[in-house]
C-alpha cells in the first residue's frame, strides 16, 4: 500500500493546500468559509473519482497502441482534456453564449463572478443539451453492443444487443481497426 501512496502523495498535498486556501480565503469558520470548503471538497472527490474511472479507460486504450501512439496519447491526450475541456471549454461556451470575446470571459471568470454567473446561465441550455446527448450516445453504445454478454434485464437487453449488428460502427470501433496509413506516430 505504501508503494502506491507515493504516486498520489503530491497530488493529495496539493488538494489539501487548495482546500485550506479556499477555507481561509472565504472566512474560515464562517458559514461562507465552511460552505466554500464543502463545495470544494465535493468537487475534489468527484474529480478524483472520475479521474480513476478515466485512467482505467485510458489504460485499456493504451494497451492496444504502439509505443509511439502511446507517447502521443499520453502527451496530447492529457493536455487536451485538462487544458481544453476544463479551462478553455467553459470559457468558450460563456464567450459564445454571451457574445463576448474570450479575454472578456476570462476577465469575468477571474474578477467578476456575478457577471460570469450571468454569462454561464446563458450557456446552460447548450451545456445541458451537449451533456444529455453525450450520455444518450453512451447509453445507446452500451445497450446496442452485439458483443455484450452481461445482461441485467435479459429479455430486453438481448434484443437490444442483437439489434446492434445493424448499427453503424462507432468511433471506438473504428479506432480499434488497424490502420494502413503512414506511421505518423513513430
Amino acid at each position: 500500500m505504501h508503494r502506491y501512496l507515493r504516486y498520489v502523495r503530491f497530488p493529495l498535498i496539493c488538494c489539501l493546500i487548495g482546500l485550506v486556501a479556499v477555507f481561509a480565503s472565504h472566512g474560515g469558520f464562517s458559514p461562507q468559509g465552511v460552505q466554500a470548503a464543502w463545495v470544494t471538497l465535493v468537487l475534489l472527490v468527484l474529480e478524483i473519482s472520475l479521474s480513476f474511472d478515466n485512467a482505467v479507460v485510458n489504460a485499456r486504450v493504451l494497451e492496444t497502441m504502439t509505443p509511439g501512439q502511446q507517447r502521443f496519447f499520453l502527451s496530447w491526450g492529457l493536455v487536451i482534456p485538462v487544458f481544453g475541456v476544463r479551462f478553455l471549454g467553459p470559457l468558450l461556451l460563456v464567450s459564445l453564449a454571451g457574445r463576448i470575446g474570450l479575454g472578456e470571459a476570462l476577465d469575468a471568470a477571474l474578477h467578476d463572478h456575478v457577471r460570469y454567473h450571468e454569462l454561464l446561465s446563458l450557456a446552460e441550455p447548450r451545456i445541458l443539451a451537449f451533456g444529455g446527448m453525450f450520455l444518450l450516445m453512451v447509453f445507446l453504445r452500451y445497450f446496442f453492443d452485439e458483443a455484450k454478454t452481461l445482461h441485467w434485464i435479459k429479455r430486453i437487453e438481448r434484443r437490444l444487443s442483437a439489434a446492434g449488428r445493424w448499427m453503424p460502427p462507432s468511433a471506438s470501433t473504428a479506432r480499434s481497426v488497424p490502420s494502413r496509413s503512414p506511421a505518423i506516430w513513430a
